[in-house]
């Protein structure tokens, strides 16, 4: 569990501990505008850059001090100065509770029809040496949205760029992209979709574009082989399926979400064939307070880690 001592067996990173988890301040006595200071959550738009990493049983949470003004027609702007991140692997991790000196940007637009246009600016700076390789600094843009073709058939779309170079203690001079094209379509409760994603590399394929505040299981198939990306890059060629139950009649049975993915995974340099992944989940809410889901990963390598399969059955409930 990262902190076990047993290092012959698959990483669950899931450790027991206890520490406090959330704890912080609001102020929303100003017009539009909320300050919020402590412990706390940040999630902004897919967490492919930041996210609190909510599959697992310990949240990443940050000690930051956050505003977010709301004051200009269908935008948010979003700051935050985060001094310290709390990681999924608790305190008794050595680099579980990382001091940082990092500026969260993100400002985004949602006043178009059919779309919704995002900035942001992540200058990560960590202060702990073991990782000085993943502060930099990460510059980008995102449009995503939908265009209604009849009243059940939807087109759906997402673009985004981002330009990342070292930055703080960082001591590698280098810079790479990031960029990302996906589109699809959703009929009723149906919703197909194909997606290309790259992180790039630099310096001859020695070191690549990394996202190490990201809600990283969400992305690029949950067997979990490309956490950090390698140092010749990532594409991934991806298709999904999902499926929503709805209206059998059956109380049992409706509202239940099925979903599939296939990716494809290569060097961005070099263009090695790293392997493929299938991955599946069933799950849904009864009883108006508790969930079940399955998930299921299967990862075939080629050039890059090992063949690898995962289950997870999860119970939840919420008040």
């Amino acid at each position: 569990n990262t902190i076990n001592g047993k290092t012959t067996h698959p990483i669950v990173a899931d450790p027991d501990s206890t520490e406090v988890n959330h704890a912080f301040l609001t102020y929303a006595g100003i017009p539009d505008t909320t300050l919020q200071v402590g412990r706390q959550p940040h999630n902004l738009d897919n967490q492919r850059f930041i996210g609190t990493v909510g599959w697992r049983q310990n949240d990443q949470t940050y000690d930051s001090a956050m505003v977010v003004n709301q004051s200009l027609p269908d935008t948010t702007l979003f700051y935050s100065y985060v001094g310290n991140i709390n990681r999924i692997f608790s305190d008794d991790h050595p680099l579980g509770d990382i001091e940082t000196s990092t500026h969260i940007i993100n400002a985004s637009y949602d006043g178009w029809k059919h779309g919704k246009l995002t900035g942001y600016g992540y200058l990560i700076d960590l202060n702990d040496i073991a990782i000085f390789g993943l502060s930099s600094k990460t510059f980008g843009v995102r449009f995503t949205g939908g265009a209604p073709v009849t009243e059940d058939f939807k087109l759906l779309y997402t673009a985004e760029y981002a330009r990342q170079s070292d930055y703080g203690d960082n001591p590698t001079n280098y810079s790479a992209d990031y960029y990302t094209l996906e589109s699809g379509a959703g009929y009723k409760g149906l919703t197909a979709k194909i997606g290309y994603e790259v992180l790039g590399s630099d310096n001859g394929g020695t070191i690549s574009f990394q996202t190490p505040l990201a809600t990283l299981h969400a992305f690029n198939g949950w067997a979990d082989k490309f956490l950090t990306t390698p140092a010749t890059g990532l594409e991934d060629l991806y298709a999904s399926i999902g499926y929503k139950i709805n209206d059998t009649g059956s109380e049992w049975i409706d509202g239940t979400n099925l979903a599939i993915t296939y990716h494809d995974f290569s060097a961005e340099s070099g263009g090695a064939n790293y392997g493929s992944e299938w991955d599946a989940s069933i799950g849904r809410s009864f009883m108006e307070h508790y969930s079940v889901l399955l998930k299921f990963a299967n990862y075939n390598a080629d050039s890059f880690a090992t063949d690898t399969q995962k289950i997870w059955v999860q119970l939840g409930a919420k008040f």
